[in-house]
């Protein structure tokens, strides 16, 4: 059950990491702007994380290459989250002249939330986290798979919403990846979700 010719595939990928060097761009310009307006102030208010807290959780879209739907995330602590995709299984998975069909897939990460990289005054904070995955494709076949995860985050603060763009290297194993096992270097993906405490 294939969806789509090779061409056809590789456009989607560079259309993938066009939108995500776009966000990436948009987003460090105001960060910028703003911590220059932020050194030059006097005094700073120091505002509570909206995002990440112990007990917050957000929901929202995303997902990659392998698994994308439904996206949560939800804090243990401020450095610990688990993060979970619940959703379509297979798009845009090629190898050779055989592209997967769709099915119904689920992904979890368990991630370390690491020190902030920049804050943007009361505005944004640009931040990023790592872990470990799983993921579970249940299609025509099988696939499973253990991945890393890299993010970068802009977590806005007066709407407590993040955007994601994250690297996720996947090693697939079963009777849906060519030859039984696969490694896949490929893994991008994005998130966007509003948080609730």
């Amino acid at each position: 059950m294939g969806y789509g010719t090779r061409e056809e595939v590789n456009m989607h990928r560079k259309q993938l990491i066009v939108a995500a060097v776009t966000v990436i761009s948009l987003g460090l310009a105001p960060i910028a702007r703003a911590q220059e307006q932020a050194d030059s102030a006097p005094h700073q208010i120091v505002l509570a994380d909206p995002i990440r807290g112990a007990g917050h959780w957000g929901i929202g879209f995303g997902g990659g290459l392998w698994v994308s739907g439904i996206s949560a995330k939800y804090f243990f602590s401020k450095g610990v989250a688990i993060q979970g995709v619940l959703g379509g299984f297979g798009w845009n998975r090629c190898y050779r002249a055989y592209c997967y069909g769709y099915g119904f897939g689920v992904d979890a990460d368990l991630l370390f939330e690491l020190p902030t990289i920049a804050r943007a005054g009361d505005v944004m904070d640009l931040n990023w986290s790592a872990g470990p995955g799983v993921l579970l494709g249940i299609a025509n076949p099988v696939a499973v798979g253990v991945n890393g995860e890299i993010g970068l985050e802009f977590d806005f603060i007066p709407v407590p919403i993040d955007i994601v763009v994250e690297y996720k290297p996947a090693l697939m194993f079963g009777n849906g990846v060519p030859h039984g096992v696969w490694f896949d270097a490929t893994g991008f993906g994005s998130h966007i979700r509003i948080y609730f405490q």
